[in-house]
């Protein structure tokens, strides 16, 4: 019989990720298995992205603004 899934927030998945592309993670530290870390890590990849994405849109409107 196998146990309820386990589903992790955003934070502590994000959290993770970061400790793990910092290679300060050690999976015995949280318990979590190395496929759902490396998951996390691209996931975290495209964050990173879209954040960037939205600096640059700011700065623009920012600019364009005069301020």
């Amino acid at each position: 019989m196998a146990g309820k899934r386990q589903h992790y927030s955003v934070g502590f998945k994000t959290k993770v990720a970061l400790e793990a592309l910092k290679r300060d993670l050690t999976i015995a530290q949280h318990g979590v298995h190395q496929a759902l870390i490396s998951s996390w890590k691209r996931q975290d990849g495209q964050f990173h992205a879209k954040v960037g994405e939205r600096v640059v849109e700011r700065d623009f409107l920012r600019k364009a603004s005069g301020r």
